[in-house]
């Protein structure tokens, strides 16, 4: 099984950044690997998130963040190999639709490509909405 680290590196009444760094291995890629749940990593139960900014350093494999729903997951961005990153703030952030549809807020990562010898990190900003 892959590895995973998530951090928080910064926690405000509204805002927090996480650190996700991923290590792949013999076992696969990572499916709908839950790295921020609104409950527990804000402890705010009714909490739904906009992400703000993505900065990333992926080595030979891509990932794909959605957020998760009752009956599947709503997409919410890609991200390709290599290095770089996605200010969303010019439109207004990147929000939750899936509360909308009885979403529990969760954050999640799918990888494509990550063996072992693979590895990469992602840095998250998020605005917490009530």
């Amino acid at each position: 099984m892959p590895q995973i680290a998530i951090a928080k590196v910064r926690d405000e009444p509204r805002a927090a950044t996480m650190h996700i760094d991923i290590v792949g291995d013999d076992g696969g890629d990572l499916i709908g690997e839950v790295i921020v749940d609104p409950a527990v990593t804000f402890d705010l139960a009714s909490a739904s998130m906009c992400i703000d900014k993505i900065q990333y350093g992926l080595v030979d494999f891509n990932c794909r963040l959605a957020f998760e729903y009752p009956t599947g997951i709503v997409r919410a961005w890609s991200i390709a190999k290599g290095n770089g990153g996605t200010d969303f703030n010019w439109f207004g952030s990147l929000p939750d639709r899936s509360t909308e549809m009885g979403g529990c807020g969760k954050l999640t990562l799918t990888t494509s490509g990550l063996k072992a010898g693979r590895y990469g990190s992602l840095i998250i900003a998020l605005t917490k909405k009530r």
